[in-house]
């Protein structure tokens, strides 16, 4: 099976699946929190380029097993991290 959504509908089923749908709404809405939220310039274009890269993993998850190969997924889980954190970074360098 070479097609990520249908692959983890089979491995994991119908609870797997809502599982996974939760995960990536949780990634998306993050994202776009942090992205509307900041006033750096330097942290809405990283918001925004990992939008735009997340949407792309999404889209390309259609027809490949893109968040089971770690050379993608290494990279992407640093980059949300970052994001993540940008909240925390901005409030501290307030003080």
């Amino acid at each position: 099976m070479d097609a990520q959504y249908p692959r983890v509908l089979a491995e994991t089923g119908t609870i797997g699946m809502i599982s996974f749908i939760l995960l990536i709404w949780g990634i998306f809405r993050q994202g776009n929190m942090v992205f509307s939220s900041t006033r750096d310039i330097f942290y809405k274009g990283l918001c925004m380029g990992f939008l735009a890269g997340f949407i792309g993993l999404l889209t390309h998850a259609v027809a490949a097993n893109i968040f089971i190969i770690v050379r993608i997924m290494e990279p992407f889980w640093f980059v949300l991290a970052m994001v993540v954190m940008i909240p925390e970074l901005e409030s501290e360098s307030i003080l």
